[in-house]
């Protein structure tokens, strides 16, 4: 996120990884947790940590292993109504160079596979862990949240587009009764 600070952030000086690796814990504060859920467009983000583990990867990279738990309230898309949910889910991802991504893209001409992996770029030698968390959740987030049977009736007078009150009539209909008359 050029230019605007992110909500969350945790950056990580990738050359002080060390070759076994290193770990951290995130857990977002109250206002954190406040920014971010206006960011998700719910009604509130009541926890949020995270577990990640760093890694050297292809010489120059780094590899990010995580594991993110979330509480999000979030409204109905039905009844409008509070509606509350567990997220939980891990992650990896990888980070190179931008120098070293031209040089990755040549060896993917030869190489058919790259570790299953497709890197972003590395802005200088940081790594913002604390967005990158922010990310995966605002993933998880159900886009639909609908409370365990409800079901959408429109307002009287209204037509629902599943089933309209009266079939509308074919607009072809009046040139296949003309076709008809030529035989």
């Amino acid at each position: 996120m050029s230019g605007t600070k992110p909500e969350l952030s945790y950056k990580v000086d990738v050359t002080d990884i060390p070759s076994t690796g290193l770990r951290a814990r995130i857990e977002a504060n109250e206002e954190e947790r406040a920014k971010l859920a206006k960011r998700y467009g719910i009604l509130s983000l009541d926890s949020l940590t995270a577990k990640l583990e760093l890694k050297p990867w292809r010489k120059r990279g780094v590899a990010v292993s995580g594991h993110f738990t979330a509480e999000v309230t979030q409204a109905c898309v039905v009844t409008l109504e509070p509606l509350s949910a567990r997220l939980e889910e891990d992650f990896k991802d990888y980070f190179l160079r931008e120098a070293d991504m031209g040089r990755l893209a040549a060896e993917a001409e030869i190489t058919v596979e790259i570790e299953g992996a497709d890197p972003d770029p590395l802005e200088g030698d940081q790594i913002d862990l604390g967005e990158l968390v922010a990310e995966h959740v605002s993933l998880a987030i159900d886009p639909y949240p609908r409370k365990e049977g409800a079901e959408f009736s429109p307002p009287p007078g209204v037509e629902s587009q599943d089933s309209p009150a009266e079939p509308k009539e074919n607009p072809f209909a009046v040139l296949e009764k003309l076709r008809g008359k030529d035989k």
